[in-house]
């Protein structure tokens, strides 16, 4: 008989504060973002929320609305443990990190160049 007991996800999803639903929420125009995105207005909060089976495409088009590009970066396990604590979300899919700290993760882990990151994000 098959063990019901849900088996603890492997590896860690990382995701730069603010979140696509922090984004969401704080949106002034909600209704054009929704147009933007090609999500229907009424389902476009909740298309937007964090949940385990949102979909990369949705994803983008819910970023894509608020304006935003999303970017998908593979690291060896144990990377950003081992130089800060990342907050762990209330379903525990996924963690924040803020963008000062995820900047400190991408130049230890780029070539010396790397200090041209900063002229590309913004810094909350």
């Amino acid at each position: 008989m098959a063990n019901k007991n849900k088996l603890k996800p492997k590896g860690h999803l990382f995701i730069s504060s603010p979140t696509l639903e922090g984004l969401a929420l704080l949106c002034e125009n909600a209704k054009e973002a929704a147009h933007i995105s090609g999500i229907e207005y009424s389902n476009f909060l909740k298309a937007c929320k964090m949940e385990k089976d949102i979909r990369f495409s949705t994803y983008r088009k819910c970023a894509a609305g608020l304006g935003k590009e999303v970017l998908v970066i593979h690291l060896p396990l144990g990377t950003i443990e081992s130089m800060i604590e990342p907050k762990t979300h209330v379903n525990g899919f996924y963690e924040t990190i803020e963008q000062d700290k995820l900047i400190k993760v991408l130049m230890a882990v780029m070539p010396s160049d790397g200090i041209k990151i900063f002229g590309v994000m913004d810094i909350w």
